[in-house]
C-alpha cells in the first residue's frame, strides 16, 4: 500500500482532499513526525491501524500538513486494555499515516 502524503495525494486521488464519507485507512502514530500536532487519542495506541469514514478534511499542502475529522469504523483492541470513548476523532498528517483500503 502506498502511503498518501501532501506530496502525492493529488496524483493518487485527483484532489487535495479526501471526499466526505470516503473510507480510508489510518495508522495511528505511524507518520513521519509523531510528536507534531497535539494530543493523543484516549483508547488508541501506536500499533493500531483501522478504517475511518472521513467527515471533514482541511488540507494545507504548502505546509505539508492536514487534519481529518473522521469516524472510526472498525476499532478493535485485541487485548481489551483500552476503551474508545469517542468514535469521532481528529487525525493529522504528519503524525498519522494514511492509505486507501485494499
Amino acid at each position: 500500500m502506498v502511503s498518501i502524503t501532501p506530496e502525492n495525494i493529488v496524483s493518487i486521488i485527483g484532489s487535495k482532499c479526501f471526499e466526505d464519507n470516503q473510507i480510508i485507512m489510518v495508522s495511528y502514530l505511524k507518520g513521519d513526525d509523531i510528536h507534531k500536532t497535539s494530543e493523543r487519542i484516549n483508547g488508541l495506541n501506536n500499533s493500531q491501524t483501522f478504517k475511518i469514514r472521513v467527515l471533514d478534511m482541511r488540507s494545507y499542502i504548502e505546509k505539508k500538513f492536514w487534519t481529518i475529522a473522521g469516524k472510526i469504523e472498525d476499532f478493535e483492541d485485541e487485548n481489551n486494555e483500552h476503551e474508545l470513548i469517542e468514535p469521532i476523532q481528529t487525525f493529522y498528517y504528519p503524525r498519522d499515516k494514511f492509505t486507501l483500503p485494499s
